[in-house]
């Protein structure tokens, strides 16, 4: 970018671009996401889950919500920890 107007040209195109590109290539992305996140059993399919994750067609199951508020519950911990920490040392 050797002057003012590539970067006041980029900045006005940008969007533009993005509105044009983001729907071809959003569909794609999620649905190589989903797959994935199947795959790895991190996800189960809607008519398994307990609660569903809307427009994808998966959800979450009663085993995985614990899992993933244990996975909450202990990095607040950790964070409030650490900031508990540090303050004292201060």
């Amino acid at each position: 970018m050797d002057n003012e107007w590539d970067r006041i040209i980029l900045i006005l195109a940008a969007p533009v671009i993005a509105m044009v590109a983001l729907p071809i290539v959003l569909p794609r992305v999620r649905e190589w996401i989903v797959e994935k996140l199947l795959a790895y059993q991190v996800v189960v399919p809607a008519p398994d889950a307990l609660f569903e994750v809307p427009t994808t067609g998966v959800g979450l199951d009663l085993p995985r919500i614990l899992i993933g508020v244990g996975v909450l519950v202990i990095g607040v911990s950790v964070v409030r920890g650490t900031v508990g920490r540090r303050a004292q040392e201060r």
